[in-house]
């Protein structure tokens, strides 16, 4: 009669049985037709055969002369968490493959990582410009244009910084981004933008302002004095949306108010556009001999819907 227990021979044959108590199970199989019986169907019916020991109940069953224990087997569940984790990283990489090639992608992006200027995607009427590590710097009237055509409607999102090389608040930076633009600038000082929709960013006021035109025939808005305190040496995120009718400014940096990143700081319509269908953005030129400097990063145009059509139009 067999002293094993029929869960202690099942954990036996599958390989789970602790080496004690394999052990002793297969030093007894030689002597115990009983126990060898109960090995041979269990071992036939895990591994999806009949043993030859079914074929009379209670016949005996001819072992061999030196019985060797059956090998451990790999428990079931092993190969279930293996096929698992196989489908679910193939899984995994057939849904990363499909989003990089399905995302949304920008119009135009230049982090400016590298010291090196992109003249793929950038065009200079004036190359006052120093490409960096991280950063481009425009000095004293720089100015880059995009090679590409960009018409309304877009989002366009970059870094600014200032350098205050003057010390003297009159001197302060101005950044300026040219929308529906040739990108040409005037032959003589103060060497301004020839065209295009003009979005100012002023540091001494403190404010932004939006205007098309010159002289006499500037039209535009800005807001109100010191409501973008921008200081030098500080990073700021500019964000400008033109949807072909409507331009709006977006910012948010330190000490500037957070709505005015959900909400523009400042926003006006144009009936039409002339120009070009460029965008340019450009820097102060020098007053009195003094330099001025700005950096921008990390430019993105992305795709924006266009306006809904209003009564009339």
């Amino acid at each position: 009669m067999s002293e094993f227990s029929t869960g202690e021979v099942i954990s036996y044959v599958l390989g789970d049985a602790p080496p004690e108590l394999a052990a002793a199970i297969a030093s007894q199989l030689p002597a115990d037709p009983e126990l060898s019986a109960k090995v041979t169907m269990f071992n036939g019916s895990l591994s999806g055969t009949e043993p030859d020991s079914a074929r009379v109940v209670g016949e005996a069953v001819p072992l061999p002369s030196n019985p060797i224990p059956p090998p451990p087997r790999r428990r079931m569940r092993w190969r279930v968490v293996v096929a698992a984790s196989v489908g679910f990283l193939a899984l995994s990489g057939i849904v990363w493959g499909a989003w990089e090639l399905f995302k949304p992608k920008p119009l135009l992006q230049d982090s400016f990582a590298r010291p090196w200027f992109d003249s793929t995607v950038w065009h200079s009427e004036r190359p006052i410009v120093r490409a960096e590590k991280g950063y481009l710097a425009m000095v004293n009237r720089g100015s880059v244009r995009t090679q590409k055509e960009l018409r309304a409607p877009f989002d366009l999102r970059f870094e600014w910084r200032w350098r205050d090389l003057a010390g003297y608040p009159h001197y302060s930076e101005t950044l300026s981004v040219a929308l529906s633009t040739t990108g040409k600038h005037d032959k003589e000082h103060s060497f301004y933008i020839a065209d295009g929709i003009v979005v100012a960013f002023q540091t001494y006021p403190g404010r932004v302002g939006i205007v098309r035109g010159r002289g006499a025939e500037a039209a535009g808005t800005e807001c109100k004095d010191g409501t973008l305190p921008f200081g030098a040496n500080e990073w700021y995120r500019i964000r400008i949306t033109d949807d072909g009718d409507e331009v709006a400014v977006y910012v948010r940096g330190p000490e500037i108010d957070e709505a005015y990143w959900t909400k523009p700081v400042l926003k006006q319509s144009f009936a039409g556009r002339g120009g070009g269908s460029y965008f340019s953005i450009f820097n102060r030129e020098a007053v009195g001999g003094v330099p001025h400097e700005s950096h921008i990063r990390n430019l993105e145009v992305w795709p924006l819907p266009p306006p809904e059509p209003k009564p009339g139009r």
